[in-house]
């Protein structure tokens, strides 16, 4: 007897699977090894690096404008994308003509690729799933053109999907509340595994580290961290300090008090030795009224992998964002809710509390064996893109 046919996913999103963010994080988890055909379309206005396991189509929006687009004139290639969206929709129907899928998967981040993507498949009689990562009121900058136009269609889609994906309850539940009650499930990253017990300390020693892409918001957040730790040194100058940040690139004009070593980006077994030789790791979230859509509704995909380091997290970021709840509410982090270096320095005083430090690490990795094991997400992942069920 033949086995049916595998089914066939189209996934269309604003970046490449093989990219360096959170997004493509996620994805490369939950489908790298499903039982299911996959086909990505990156809508980016840049293309991503190739990948061994799944084919991607580069179908840009619209065309890079080179220096504009990182200018104060950027919205000039927002107001493009208006002509240039008959001409995406074309290629994108092209591709789903030919490859035929049984379900489109999109993620909302941009203005059209989302919607038009959800139109084609409905047109098809596709099922059709979404992930939500970030709230779009803040993807989108509130001077964006089409602003109003991708938050109206996103309320519509995210109350006609087949089955919708939230990066937090923070998130479900504010979508809930905006566009109309629907069900939802939980999707972050996943650990594949989980050390049994805490990495062992080093006395005399205090090595801080981050990795992921260095949003440009985290600055301030970076200042504050570094005169802490110049203080420390001051203070305790027979002590091993240092910082590093595995992000690629820090930017310019980033004055520090303290020295900082950057690394470039690297795989996940790179970064999880990095960790082994870490004492503390930094997950930042911007402050300020400007940042609350992201900070209260998203969790950071590099949270998942601080979990199951066996390392203690130094969370730096608003008290009311839904890190701290989740983290903080389960006393898995250290944190600090300020960009006053005093509070930061009372915060790396963790130093010389060995027990409290212990303590953190242990809610830490029984919080990431309770809610982050890779092979249970990949199951509800997997069973939310391909069974049919109710909204």
């Amino acid at each position: 007897m033949t086995e049916p046919p595998a089914q066939r996913v189209l996934f269309v999103q604003p970046f490449s699977v093989g990219g360096n963010g959170g997004g493509s994080r996620i994805l490369t988890s939950m489908i790298k090894g499903q039982p299911f055909d996959k086909l990505s379309i990156n809508s980016n206005r840049k293309s991503g690096p190739a990948l061994d396991w799944i084919e991607e189509r580069h179908l840009p929006i619209r065309p890079a404008l080179g220096r504009l687009d990182r200018s104060r004139f950027a919205t000039i290639g927002d107001w493009l994308e208006i002509f240039t969206r008959p001409g995406f929709e074309k290629k994108l129907a092209r591709e789903m003509e030919k490859w035929r899928p049984d379900v489109v998967h999109v993620i909302p981040q941009g203005v059209c690729d989302f919607h038009l993507a959800w139109r084609l498949a409905r047109a098809r009689g596709c099922r059709v799933v979404m992930s939500v990562h970030d709230d779009l009121i803040y993807s989108l900058r509130d001077y964006h053109p089409f602003r109003d136009e991708a938050l109206r269609l996103l309320g519509e889609m995210w109350r006609d999907a087949d089955h919708a994906f939230v990066i937090s309850q923070e998130m479900g539940e504010e979508y809930n509340t905006r566009y109309g009650k629907r069900s939802f499930e939980i999707i972050t990253d996943g650990l594949e595994e989980i050390p049994a017990h805490p990495t062992p300390m080093t006395e005399g020693r205090l090595q801080v580290y981050f990795m992921g892409l260095f949003h440009y918001n985290y600055r301030e957040n970076l200042r504050a961290l570094a005169r802490a730790l110049a203080r420390l040194k001051n203070d305790r100058p027979e002590m091993e300090i240092g910082l590093i940040l595995r992000c690629g690139d820090l930017g310019r004009d980033l004055d520090l008090d303290f020295p900082v070593r950057v690394l470039p980006f690297a795989g996940q077994e790179t970064i999880l030795d990095d960790m082994t030789r870490a004492d503390l790791l930094y997950l930042p979230l911007p402050f300020g009224e400007q940042y609350e859509a992201l900070t209260r509704h998203s969790l950071s995909t590099k949270m998942v992998s601080y979990l199951g380091s066996g390392v203690p997290i130094l969370l730096h970021g608003p008290s009311e964002s839904a890190a701290s709840r989740f983290l903080l509410g389960h006393r898995a982090a250290l944190a600090c809710p300020s960009l006053d270096e005093n509070v930061m320095a009372q915060a790396l005083k963790i130093i010389d509390d060995p027990k409290t430090k212990m303590e953190i690490v242990e809610n830490a990795l029984t919080l990431a064996r309770t809610s982050f094991p890779l092979e249970e997400l990949r199951r509800k992942f997997a069973n939310g893109l391909l069974t049919k069920n109710q909204r």
